[in-house]
């Protein structure tokens, strides 16, 4: 999954050319913003392995490192509206093991509730919007965070609930209706 990156052929290239031109890559650029704006540095040190947060030297489940992995979800996202349609599915399909991931930590069902809320939200911004720019947010990132959220949940819950041949028909009318929904533009 690429993202947009000003015609080079890797992160490296790109920073190397920033380097060439600005006499800066864009992480030098971003902490010297935070310093001005009075942001600590410590936030700024996990802005260097937005990108790759594997490569960092943070503990696991320490502030830095879950900060580093916020950044690269959010960059993920943002790479979600630029990247052509045939890399969209694989950045969906990160997207949705994430929700996955939430879902564990919080449980099935919390993840469900926050969902819908979140998706609520996003129906709700996306009906009252003054602006194109407005529904945009609500329809595209609020509902999407929402859906990532509840997909997973979803199938989580249904396995909880259900056993044996009303699991099978469970997950079968879950398929079912998703498909139904992706054929009629939902």
């Amino acid at each position: 999954m690429s993202s947009w990156n000003g015609g080079c052929r890797d992160d490296a290239e790109l920073a190397a050319r920033e380097r060439e031109r600005l006499e800066a890559d864009h992480n030098d650029v971003t902490v010297a913003i935070f310093d001005s704006c009075g942001i600590p540095r410590s936030l700024a040190e996990p802005v260097f392995y937005h990108e790759a947060p594997e490569s960092s030297s943070f503990s696991d489940g320490s502030r830095p490192h879950q900060l580093a992995h916020l950044f690269y979800h959010a960059k993920r996202v943002a790479d979600m509206g630029l990247a052509p349609e045939g890399e969209r599915s694989g950045i969906i399909a990160e997207l949705m093991l994430l929700g996955g991931k939430l879902g564990d930590r919080w449980g099935a069902k919390r993840a469900f509730t926050v969902g819908l809320l979140v998706y609520g939200l996003g129906s709700l911004t996306t009906a009252l919007s003054p602006t194109l720019g407005v529904l945009l947010v609500g329809w595209s990132f609020i509902e999407g965070f929402g859906a990532v959220l509840v997909i997973p949940a979803i199938a989580a819950l249904t396995a909880a609930t259900y056993s044996g041949r009303q699991r099978a028909l469970a997950y079968g009318i879950l398929g079912g209706v998703s498909g139904a929904s992706l054929t009629n533009g939902g």
